[in-house]
This record gives C-alpha cells, structure tokens and sequence, in this order.
C-alpha cells in the first residue's frame, strides 16, 4: 500500500521549490516564460499600488480630508468615469491580476494628463 507513496519525487509535492540550475518554479514544475513575466507583472503592479497608497496615506499628502471627499464627490456629477470603473469591475471581477492591471493603467493614464 505504500508502495506509491516511496515512488514519489520531491519534485512531484506540492509546494515550491528552486531547480538545480535556479529556474524560478512554483507547484514542483517549471514556471514557463509566459508564468515568469506574468508573476514579475504581478510583483511590480503591487508595488506600484503599494506606493501609491504609501503616497496617498501619508501624513505628508498635501490634501486635506475636505479635498478627498471632493474628489470623490466628483465621480457622483460625472457618473460616466463610476460607470466604466464598476465596468471593469463586473466583467473581470473573477480576473484579479487582469482587473488590477486595467485599474493601475487607468490610474496612470489620469495621472500622466494631469501633470502634462
């Protein structure tokens, strides 16, 4: 009966392990290039969003508590930019990384014509 349990490979389990030669792998199988950009995707955008939140959390974020309730105020008297947000949320709700990556490049869009 443990026959096949004494057949088995470290590298068939589980968990998370690196290869001799140091290739990134994850599930006791290679991440293949597709997998490896996509979890370096994944890495930067946290950080990205990271500092952002660093950014607007911090004592030292020049808007007032008055100012951020404006801001978000506005999005009520133009509800087109609340209706492609909740867009993006309802169609890639189950595509987490896809619906962070969308938001993120959004955000940045804004970003960059506000500070051309």
């Amino acid at each position: 009966m443990m026959d096949w349990l004494s057949r088995l490979k470290f590298s068939s389990c589980l968990i998370p392990y690196r290869t001799d030669d140091n290739r990134a792998v994850v599930w006791g199988k290679p991440m293949n290039r597709t997998q490896q950009l996509q979890a370096e995707g994944r890495k930067s955008r946290q950080a990205a969003l990271s500092y952002l939140a660093d950014c607007f959390t911090s004592p030292a974020n020049p808007a007032t508590s008055d100012q951020l309730n404006e801001f978000k105020a506005t999005s009520f008297y133009f509800p087109d930019i609340k209706q492609a947000i909740d867009k993006v949320e309802r169609v890639y709700t189950d595509k987490e990384d896809l619906r962070r990556a969308i938001m993120l490049a959004a955000a940045y869009e804004l970003i960059e014509r506000l500070i051309r």
